[in-house]
């Protein structure tokens, strides 16, 4: 009887730990891609191009885009350098900014991040010093939240239902991820247990898709969703050898001091050793896709790719389709919304656009917004 203790205690002590920890992913779908093979062109994906030149003026002069979403005609964008959160309507005209820096009522000091939530017509501004801004659409201050002790907060999205989630870059005796109530912003649950010198490889981790959200990072293939009981495997990359392996990993992890694991990692990664670091991942109803970073700098090389969900098939390009820079910031079921800066390279545009859409483009000065580029899917 003893012995029978002893085993069912195990047992229940093993469960509580399976749920906690995340499931490595190994039975959910795999995305099998060869990056060898980058022949894809503009017409294997796509079938025209429209653009979107974001109004310059005293007011919202951007520096560089770090997430777009949209809400009925409005284009949220934020520009993480500024920082600030400016929107703009579906031809680009400048509508508003969302709040700015000070002391005021409403005002910040810094924001990291920023979201909509749906469902209460808010917008939220995340302070790295731990608190949420809301605000209405319209751009008028609600209310302040002061959200859990942590060393930091860097990403925020909105769950479908009664939580907020964030996510910290912390030591992995702490929780990544935590779900707050969005009425008290106390804790509902945490969890995602990992290395901090891993995890800044991404410092926005979250994306939505079909009224669910997702939580990747930069060095593992698992895209999980995230859901208020944890995180549940949804489908992993393979890459094969030109991945990146558990064994590659493993290195890092036995390095025991953060900054020299730090710079191993980022040795590794600007020589080649470490293939890419995952960088902007997304979904829609036909594709899977995946922003591969190579390299260090500001002349970062990407790879982009799209799986197709129903055969498996994949699209890989650089950072361009037939010459034409392609960064994709978001996905919808029609089109990636892409940005071209005004010093990109212009040329190749004209064979995919009228002679007035591409004269517009042509007259975009160096210091004038950048312009978002619609590719519509076939």
């Amino acid at each position: 009887m003893f012995m029978k203790k002893i085993i069912f205690c195990g047992l229940i002590i093993a469960l509580l730990a399976a749920c906690q920890a995340p499931d490595d992913g190994e039975h959910c779908p795999s995305l099998t891609v060869d990056l060898s093979s980058q022949s894809a062109v503009f017409s294997d994906l796509f079938s025209r191009i429209d653009l979107i030149p974001l109004e310059t003026n005293d007011t919202c002069l951007l520096i560089g885009i770090d997430k777009l979403m949209l809400s009925g005609d409005d284009i949220y964008v934020f520009d993480s350098k500024r920082p600030a959160l400016y929107v703009f309507d579906e031809s680009g005209e400048f509508s508003r900014q969302i709040s700015r820096k000070g002391d005021g009522p409403g005002e910040y000091q810094l924001i990291y991040d920023f979201t909509l939530d749906r469902l209460q017509k808010y917008v939220i501004l995340l302070s790295p010093y731990g608190y949420l801004q809301l605000y209405e659409e319209n751009g008028r201050y609600i209310e302040k939240k002061v959200l859990p002790i942590k060393p930091n907060y860097y990403s925020l999205a909105c769950l479908v239902g009664d939580c907020y989630a964030l996510w910290s870059c912390v030591d992995e005796s702490e929780e990544g991820i935590t779900l707050v109530e969005k009425a008290t912003v106390k804790t509902a649950t945490g969890y995602w247990h990992n290395d901090r010198i891993l995890d800044m490889g991404r410092m926005k981790p979250f994306y939505e898709y079909s009224d669910s959200l997702y939580f990747t990072t930069a060095y593992q293939n698992v895209v999980y969703k995230v859901t208020e009981g944890g995180l549940i495997p949804a489908y992993r990359w393979d890459f094969g050898k030109q991945g990146i392996s558990d064994k590659l990993i493993q290195k890092y992890l036995q390095i025991e001091n953060d900054g020299q694991r730090n710079e191993q990692l980022l040795n590794d990664l600007a020589d080649g050793t470490l293939p890419f670091c995952m960088q902007a991942q997304f979904q829609n109803g036909r594709y899977y896709f995946v922003a591969l970073q190579k390299g260090l700098g500001t002349n970062d090389h990407f790879i982009n790719v799209f799986c197709d969900k129903a055969n498996g098939r994949s699209y890989i390009f650089d950072n361009s389709v037939d010459g034409m820079c392609l960064r994709p910031l978001l996905l919808t079921d029609e089109y990636v919304l892409s940005v071209l800066y005004p010093t990109d390279i212009r040329e190749p545009f004209r064979a995919y656009l009228s002679e007035e859409a591409y004269t517009k483009l042509m007259s975009l000065k160096d210091d004038d917004n950048p312009c978002l580029v619609q590719y519509y899917f076939k």
